[in-house]
C-alpha cells in the first residue's frame, strides 16, 4: 500500500502470468478465490482500508493502489443509483500520452471490454453518518425494511435521546443508539467470497444488494464458525460493505461515471488482460468481441472457442485427478527425499550450520491446504496481511511452491517449469512478432529460421528481483 507513485510503472501491467488452466469466465476466475476457510482478520482490514480514504493519496495513486489487487472487486454506484462492480483496476498509458487512462472492467463473462473512469473527479471521499450498527442489523430481515431505514438529523437524535432518558432508560444505553460516524471514499473494495452472492442478486438495487450479501455472510460464518479454527466472521468484518449499501439506498454516495474505452492503449491492455486470464486467448474471439475488425473469420473463432475450453476441460480434470492421486493435502511429507532436504536447508537458522529438522511454520500449514487453489488464496491472504509487503505472488509461482518444483530438469539449462522459471506471454500483434524476429536474427545470425525464432520466443526465464519476492 506504500509504494511509491512513478510514471514508469504505469506502463507495466501487474497482474498475474498466464496459468496453465484458464476459467472460461471472469465470474470463475473470481470463483477460484472463494475459499472462506483461509481468509484472516488482517487480510479482510487491508481490503477494506483500499478504499477507505483519500488523506494521503490523490484519486490516481488510489486507483494505482487498486490495481495491485487482481482478486478484489469494488462497487461504485452509477449514474442510474444501481451499484456497478467494477474488478481489475489499471493505470494505462506511455510516455508519449498527456495523461494515464484510468480504466476498469465491469462484466463477469468470458468478454469485458474495457471502461475509462474519471477517477479525478468522480472518485470522492465521504464523511457522514450512518444509524447505529444495531440499528441497522434489526433492518436487515427484509429488504423493505432496509429500504425505509433513515439517518436521523443531529436535531432529531438529540431530541430522541432526550425522550428515551425521560422515559427512564439509562443515559449509557440511550446514547448507544446514536448514529455513527462512517468514512470511506465512494468505492467499496470487497473481497471474492462475496463475488457469487453480487453476480445472483437478481436486481443491483442497492437494498437488495445488501440483504443478499448479508444473507450470504450468515450462511459462509454458519458453516465455519466451530468447525474452521481462528476463523474470521464476515458479519463482524464487513458491515463497512452494508453500510456503504444503505448511504447509496438513500442517494448519499456520489455516482461514479464511466465509458467504454475505444482508446488503443486500453483495447492492447484489454487484449493482455484476456490472454493472460481467460481461457482461449489465441483463437481471436475474444479480441475480436473487444475490437471489431481484429478477425475477419467469426465462424472458424468461435469454432475453436468450443475446441479450446472443452481442451481446457480436459486438461483440468487431468490436472485435477494428477494431484489428486499425487498426496494433494498431505504436506511436507508428501516431498520426495531430496525435495524434502532443500526445504530443510532452506528452513535452517542461525548460524545455519544445520539443516532444520522441519519446514518453517508458514510453509508447514502452506503445503497442508487440501488443493492448490486453497493453497494459492492462504499464501496470498499471508503476503497480503503485512501492509507494507508490495510483493503480489504470481498464481504459477505459487503452484510450484506448493508442488515442491524448486529445480530445473536439466542443470544448465531452464526446461520444464520451476520457481524461477514461468515462461512468458507470447506477443499479442503480427507487428511485435516482427519486430522480435528481426531482433533475434540481428544479434543471433541470420541463420536461424523463423521456426527457430518461434522456438526462441517460448523461452522465459523469471528470476526474483527483490528481496520481498
Amino acid at each position: 500500500r506504500t509504494v511509491p507513485l512513478e510514471k514508469d510503472h504505469f506502463s507495466k501491467i501487474v497482474l498475474l502470468p498466464t496459468m496453465t488452466t484458464k476459467p472460461p469466465t471472469w465470474k470463475r476466475f473470481f470463483l477460484e478465490y472463494n475459499n472462506s476457510k483461509l481468509l484472516t482478520a488482517p487480510d479482510l482490514a487491508s481490503i477494506m482500508s483500499l478504499t477507505s480514504d483519500l488523506d494521503e493519496e490523490e484519486p490516481n495513486q488510489l486507483w494505482h493502489h487498486l490495481s495491485l489487487e487482481p482478486d478484489v472487486v469494488y462497487l461504485g454506484v452509477g449514474s442510474n443509483k444501481l451499484i456497478q462492480i467494477f474488478h481489475h483496476a489499471s493505470l494505462v498509458g506511455n510516455r508519449f500520452m498527456d495523461h494515464f487512462l484510468t480504466i476498469g472492467y465491469v462484466s463477469f463473462g468470458s468478454i469485458a471490454s474495457p471502461i475509462e473512469v474519471q477517477v479525478s473527479t468522480d472518485v470522492k471521499e465521504m464523511r457522514c453518518h450512518v444509524p447505529c450498527w444495531p440499528s441497522i442489523l434489526a433492518n436487515l430481515d427484509s429488504i423493505e425494511n432496509f429500504k425505509a431505514l433513515q439517518t436521523e438529523d443531529l436535531l432529531s437524535e438529540d431530541t430522541r435521546i432526550e425522550n428515551l432518558i425521560a422515559s427512564g432508560t439509562p443515559a449509557t444505553e440511550a446514547n448507544a443508539t446514536r448514529s455513527e460516524p462512517f468514512e470511506n471514499t465512494n468505492l467499496c473494495a470487497a473481497p471474492s467470497i462475496l463475488v457469487k452472492a453480487l453476480l445472483n442478486c437478481p436486481t443491483r438495487i442497492p437494498a437488495d444488494l445488501a440483504f443478499y450479501l448479508w444473507k450470504a455472510m450468515e450462511s459462509i460464518d454458519f458453516a465455519n464458525i466451530g468447525e474452521v479454527e481462528n476463523y474470521t466472521s464476515l458479519q463482524d468484518k464487513l458491515q463497512y460493505i452494508i453500510k456503504f449499501l444503505l448511504l447509496a439506498q438513500q442517494n448519499r454516495v456520489p455516482a461514479i461515471n464511466y465509458t467504454i474505452s475505444d482508446h488503443p492503449e486500453a483495447i492492447k491492455h484489454a487484449e493482455q488482460i484476456h490472454t493472460l486470464f481467460i481461457a482461449s486467448p489465441h483463437d481471436g474471439y475474444a479480441i475480436q468481441a473487444i475490437h471489431p475488425g481484429a478477425s475477419s473469420n467469426g465462424s472458424n473463432a468461435v469454432l475453436q472457442q468450443v475446441a479450446m475450453n472443452i481442451g481446457s476441460l480436459t486438461e483440468h480434470l487431468a490436472l485435477a485427478s494428477s494431484s489428486k492421486s499425487s498426496g494433494e493435502g498431505k504436506g511436507f511429507t508428501r516431498f520426495v527425499q531430496q525435495t524434502q532436504q532443500l526445504v530443510l536447508n532452506a528452513s535452517a537458522t542461525t548460524p545455519f550450520d544445520k539443516a532444520a529438522t522441519k519446514p518453517v511454520e508458514t510453509y508447514e500449514k502452506f503445503l497442508k491446504q487440501s488443493t492448490i487453489a486453497g493453497a494459492r488464496t492462504f499464501f496470498k491472504s499471508y503476503v497480503r496481511s503485512d501492509k507494507f509487503l508490495t510483493f503480489v505472488p504470481s498464481n504459477s509461482q505459487v503452484t510450484l511452491y506448493y508442488l515442491g518444483s524448486f529445480l530445473w530438469d536439466d542443470r544448465v539449462t531452464p526446461i520444464n517449469f520451476s520457481i524461477f522459471h514461468h515462461g512468458t506471454s507470447k506477443s499479442d500483434t503480427q507487428g511485435s512478432k516482427e519486430i522480435q524476429s528481426l531482433f533475434l536474427k540481428e544479434h543471433m545470425g541470420s541463420g536461424i529460421s523463423d521456426q527457430d525464432v518461434s522456438s526462441l520466443l517460448k523461452q522465459g526465464l523469471h528470476f526474483p528481483l527483490t528481496a520481498a519476492e
